[in-house]
């Protein structure tokens, strides 16, 4: 059956350039509701708001270099992979660590965090055009505003919540319970050497 909806999918691509949920929504018509999913696989295209459903534990900082500047240059990959070494080792101390951090998104909207034995609540929201989930949790105790919206990656079963930095550290704060200002400060101080930088958090679906 798998083989047949993928022969369907590519024949109907081979002759039109529809885009792929219109398609999605075709075939789901036609040979069942995996079509959708069968032709976002297809095209790459992957992020939704059914992908997000389930439980992600962090494994590593996540960085994103937008300046073309960077991005252009050769070096753009090892001041990455440099900025987020450190980055790892500010939410170590945080309690941010693989194994000690997850989060859990329901098919209601609602959202969980856990570090350690902390855990917060909330609510989300998915925008699938934008590439966005806008995260709402609850009253926290220390944390200034309680709505942040991260830009998302994903793909291979990893999901990237990426913030500015200075909204990194609210959530850090907020999660971890975690308030050495001087130490959390020190993500500030290294993404302000890379112009249009975003940091945060490389999740692994469990």
């Amino acid at each position: 059956m798998k083989k047949f909806i993928i022969l369907v999918a590519l024949s109907v691509m081979s002759v039109c350039t529809a885009s792929a949920q219109g398609w999605g929504d075709l075939l789901k018509g036609v040979i069942g509701g995996d079509a959708a999913n069968v032709v976002n696989s297809l095209l790459g295209t992957g992020f939704s708001t059914k992908s997000v459903v389930g439980t992600w534990e962090y494994s590593e900082s996540a960085v994103s270099l937008s300046s073309d500047d960077l991005l252009s240059q050769a070096g753009g990959m090892v001041a990455s992979s440099t900025l987020a070494d450190k980055i790892d080792g500010v939410l170590a101390k945080a309690g941010i660590k693989a194994g000690l951090f997850q989060m859990t998104f329901d098919e209601s909207g609602q959202f969980t965090t856990k570090v350690g034995n902390r855990t917060l609540k909330g609510t989300y929201t998915v925008n699938e055009q934008n590439k966005t989930i806008q995260l709402a949790f609850n009253i926290v105790s220390g944390i200034t505003g309680t709505n942040f919206t991260a830009t998302v990656e994903m793909g291979d079963g990893q999901m990237s919540l990426l913030f500015k930095a200075d909204k990194l550290l609210q959530i850090v704060k907020a999660v971890s319970g975690y308030t050495n200002n001087a130490t959390l400060s020190t993500i500030s101080t290294l993404a302000s050497a890379y112009d249009g930088v975003k940091v945060g958090f490389k999740m692994t679906k469990l």
